[in-house]
């Protein structure tokens, strides 16, 4: 796929939305994080669909190499930075309780912990979780269904994702959640971010940018 300069200019508003957030001056910020799920699902996209028509263990293997090479060692070496950091000052304190989640790419369903605490330390990690669940099923979806069933599946997550989000917080709140921690969960949950991701999948797939 090639290079689209104008994605980052809409990576900086996406970034600068989510530390104006964090920062407290922006409410609204957290639609940077949508952002990002967008351009990922374009991007993804765009470049599993230029791969589609070679053999799974090729078209799996060139991808997950790629995005590989790309995340994992960054990621890696800031948990390997926390690791130390902990063994030596035992700082941040709720590192031992996470590290498995942040370990595995899981870190978004720790909010189902009743006792959950967002640390500036590695609260931003569940964002890097959906990602990585995204990229496990994905290329999977893409590769195995036709272009037309692409395109249905597509508009049918635009539909069915927000009615789900809807069902869980009538769910979660009989069974005795609280507001706050029912959208809390929603919102780490993957199932609850993939129409992000379809809404940007759906510029390649329906010819958006031709």
């Amino acid at each position: 796929m090639k290079y689209i300069k104008s994605l980052d200019g809409l990576r900086a508003v996406a970034i600068i939305m989510v530390m104006l957030f964090h920062f407290g001056l922006f409410d609204m910020g957290w639609v940077g994080v949508e952002l990002f799920f967008v351009l990922s699902g374009f991007l993804i996209t765009s470049i599993l669909l230029k791969e589609k028509d070679k053999p799974l263990d090729i078209y799996l293997g060139r991808f997950y190499w790629r995005r590989s090479l790309r995340v994992f060692p960054l990621y890696f070496a800031y948990l390997a930075f926390l690791t130390v950091l902990y063994k030596i000052t035992k700082e941040p304190a709720s590192f031992p309780a996470y590290s498995k989640y942040l370990f595995t790419y899981t870190f978004n369903f720790t909010g189902f912990f009743k006792n959950f605490t967002y640390v500036h330390e590695f609260g931003h990690f569940w964002a890097l979780a959906v990602e990585e669940q995204f990229y496990f099923i994905w290329p999977f979806l893409i590769w195995f269904l036709s272009r037309n069933g692409i395109k249905r599946m597509l508009v049918s997550l635009a539909i069915c994702v927000p009615i789900f989000r809807y069902a869980l917080s009538v769910y979660l709140q009989n069974h005795g959640y609280g507001l706050d921690q029912t959208g809390r969960l929603i919102y780490l949950l993957t199932p609850s971010q993939i129409d992000a991701f379809a809404y940007g999948a759906m510029i390649p797939v329906f010819g958006l940018t031709e």
